[in-house]
């Protein structure tokens, strides 16, 4: 078991939470393609929605302001070890995807 944060707009936090089923993401604007993305640090997490918020919101960021649409879930999650793929504290996993987005850009 492994505890994660998720940072998303509050409509979906309230879904999630109704319904315990994180929607995964879909489409080409998602760093590693469709899937459900956690941090393992909320300070990530926030980062996250304070990107969001820029962009979706057209305000300069404040707290409230972001507190007003978004929010950070945090989730225990049982997880089999060999079905994450961090990009952190795996060199392996870095050096996979350094190589696969470098076979991309050519």
């Amino acid at each position: 078991m492994i505890t994660l944060y998720h940072g998303t707009d509050n409509k979906a936090a309230d879904k999630i939470l109704e319904t315990r089923t994180f929607n995964k993401s879909k489409g080409d604007n998602h760093w590693l393609g469709d899937g459900v993305y956690f941090y393992k640090e909320k300070r990530y997490a926030f980062r996250w929605i304070y990107i969001a918020y820029s962009k979706y919101s057209g305000h300069k960021p404040t707290l409230n302001g972001i507190k007003k649409y978004y929010t950070i879930l945090k989730a225990e999650i049982d997880v089999k070890e060999d079905r994450i793929f961090d990009l952190v504290e795996n060199s392996k996993h870095k050096s996979i995807f350094d190589e696969t987005l470098n076979k991309c850009l050519e």
